[in-house]
């Protein structure tokens, strides 16, 4: 077994047991610094480009989008979809290839997460790799340029929504059951692509947001 604090609170254990000699890790956390709080997923927190702590160091560089978490070093490039992330309480993301442990990142504990958001504004990653050789976790350091001037891009998001909800009531009005409504369109004010059609007996919201959500990205 292969003992390694990947933070004060954050103990792994990697090994290979005898009956199939694959690689194995085993993560312990100790206490709970959200006071037991339920949390988003990892990934989500972890928005914008993450970068060695030391600029001047040849580190691994994370990012998230919505085809997964993606690692950049040099030359090569890994990319993990979210299927092949597991959570581990609210601070431990392990990053799967074919079912085998490759990475583990760890919040660390000058971690800020905004309570708006969700996401990390300030502090630094743990991540490292799995491995039963010597392996020495790289700290990043989170991405200053997502939050600069946050505020004045809640103000875009909301101006945004209205002008939205504008199209989307003027669409209505012109075609109550969107028989000749086309996400993107030039017929449709949503002439950026954005926007779905599904067809559903449900009133239920969530029912509703569920099957747009899986719609839309199959009509783009």
């Amino acid at each position: 077994m292969k003992i390694q604090w990947l933070e004060k609170d954050v103990c792994v254990v990697t090994y290979t047991p005898p009956e199939d000699e694959n690689i194995h890790q085993c993560v312990m956390r100790y206490g709970a610094r959200d006071k037991g709080a339920i949390s988003p997923p990892m990934y989500s927190r972890l928005d914008g480009v993450w970068a060695p702590k030391d600029q001047n160091t040849d580190g691994w560089y994370l990012r998230t989008d919505e085809d997964g978490v993606h690692l950049k070093k040099d030359r090569r490039k890994l990319i993990y979809r979210y299927d092949d992330c597991v959570q581990l309480g609210s601070l431990v993301m392990m990053l799967y290839e074919n079912g085998t442990p490759q990475w583990t990142v760890v919040l660390k504990k000058d971690c800020i997460i905004d309570k708006d958001t969700n996401l990390v504004t300030k502090g630094t990653i743990s991540l490292c790799q799995v491995s039963m050789e010597k392996t020495i976790p790289e700290s990043l350091t989170a991405p200053a340029f997502v939050f600069e001037g946050i505020s004045t891009m809640r103000e875009t998001m909301d101006e945004n929504g209205i002008q939205l909800k504008e199209q989307m009531q003027e669409i209505i009005q012109e075609d109550p059951k969107l028989d000749v409504f086309e996400p993107g369109s030039i017929n449709t004010p949503l002439t950026d692509g954005t926007g779905c059609k599904i067809v559903t007996d449900s009133t239920d919201i969530f029912q509703i947001g569920l099957l747009a959500n899986q719609a839309d990205p199959m009509q783009r």
